[in-house]
């Protein structure tokens, strides 16, 4: 009975048999994807999701600060002789900043917060920072925290010497000498930091901004402490 089709059927053209081939293709590819789909599920729905950031939920904080005053005290002592007067007058300064902390998301979010105040000294030397610090703050869902940095004492003394001379009887001579030590409050930095990122920065001039976003300048600032 085959022998009889065959015979008596005219041959597939070469076109039928692309289109007989491109259906078989088509038939078995289908049946893969079914495979896929019905029997494991989607092949990216098994990847692993990727791994959070630890750093998202702080970008859900903001924040400000303010100093709220340059305080301290002045101390001042005189001593004179036949014909001199010395005045030494300290003055120590104690630098308070607030921190006001905004969190908008729904959930605690707690940051870690590094504080660093700078001094300039007299003379010539560079500024550095006189007294650093760092605080971890937790603000409530969709609430606000403040928190105070306080600064440890800054000296800066103010020396001043009279001398009187007589170099006749009819003439009187006075001479007047200042000179200054110590260091005088400049500026202050603020950062957000976590995980060794800085998240943002705040600081008392653009130039401070950049000092602490800028590891290698504030590492700088920090060592060229008076030891």
């Amino acid at each position: 009975m085959n022998y009889l089709l065959s015979k008596h059927l005219p041959p597939l053209s070469a076109s039928c048999l692309l289109l007989a081939r491109h259906a078989r293709q088509h038939l078995l590819r289908g049946l893969v994807l079914t495979v896929l789909f019905v029997g494991t599920g989607p092949l990216w729905a098994q990847l692993p999701a990727a791994a959070p950031s630890p750093n998202e939920d702080l970008k859900a904080l903001s924040f400000e600060v303010r100093s709220v005053g340059t305080g301290g005290g002045a101390e001042t002592s005189r001593s004179t002789s036949t014909n001199a007067t010395q005045e030494v007058r300290a003055r120590n300064s104690v630098t308070s900043l607030e921190l006001k902390v905004r969190n908008l998301r729904k959930t605690p979010v707690t940051g870690e917060f590094e504080y660093y105040f700078v001094a300039n000294p007299e003379g010539k030397s560079a500024n550095y920072v006189w007294n650093q610090g760092k605080r971890t703050v937790t603000v409530g869902s969709v609430q606000e925290a403040k928190e105070i940095f306080t600064s440890s004492e800054l000296v800066h003394t103010k020396t001043r010497s009279i001398t009187a001379s007589r170099p006749s009887t009819t003439t009187k001579l006075t001479t007047y000498d200042e000179s200054w030590i110590g260091a005088r409050p400049a500026g202050w930095i603020v950062r957000l930091v976590s995980h060794g990122e800085v998240i943002r920065v705040v600081a008392s001039s653009t130039e401070y901004e950049r000092v602490g976003r800028d590891a290698a300048l504030l590492g700088a600032l920090v060592r060229q402490a008076p030891k």
